[in-house]
């Protein structure tokens, strides 16, 4: 079950969970709506594959990042943009991610369905997050830093009876907006037998 706006206003009062900056106007029955932040990371456009399994697999796909107060984003790009809030969740509790009415009936996706903030998400050093957006709108459209684009859920998630050590996320506290690291990831999971050899550099 999500938090109500209630509930959301009244942990956050209690530092149960961190949301900053807050504006109560942005909280709606069930979520609180975060905003564009301004720096972005542009996939650029080419025929060479990229394989996610190997060590640093944006380095020559994935733009640098640029400071900007509006973007322009064109039908099929995919965009890397940091949240202009920043977070941090308990253990006890996981959030949700989904695109406001607005910006889907532009044809705008903000989290390219990856949905899901891991409890724990920003404990110690809140984090902001990376949106991953992609247009399907046959016309340009523009967006800008500070705008609302995206619902956040919040959700209690049940204690854990097991003693077992867990993977943080390996995006957590990593400069936004940061490309995929899913080589890197791999790496920190040592017990489990991938069918494939991930590639060094």
């Amino acid at each position: 079950m999500f938090f109500s706006a209630d509930q959301i206003s009244d942990q956050r009062s209690q530092e149960l969970f961190g949301i900053e900056p807050f504006e109560p106007a942005l909280l709606k029955s069930a979520s609180y709506v975060l905003r564009l932040g301004n720096r972005v990371r542009r996939w650029r456009r080419q025929d060479t594959p990229i394989d996610l399994m190997t060590e640093d697999c944006a380095a020559n796909s994935l733009g640098s990042v640029e400071t900007v107060s509006e973007i322009c984003v064109k039908q099929g790009d995919l965009l890397l943009v940091s949240s202009y809030e920043s977070l941090w969740l308990p253990n006890g509790l996981a959030g949700f991610l989904s695109t406001t009415s607005h910006m889907s009936r532009a044809g705008i996706s903000v989290t390219c369905d990856s949905q899901l903030i891991s409890p724990g998400y920003g404990q110690g050093v809140p984090s902001e997050l990376t949106f991953e957006i992609v247009s399907h709108n046959p016309s340009p459209v523009i967006l800008h830093h500070g705008m609302p684009v995206c619902h956040l859920m919040l959700a209690p998630v049940s204690p854990q009876n097991r003693e077992i050590a867990l993977m943080r996320s390996i995006y957590e506290h990593q400069p936004v907006p940061s490309g995929p690291s899913m080589f890197e990831e791999m790496q920190h999971i040592s017990k489990v037998k991938f069918p494939y050899a991930p590639k060094s550099k």
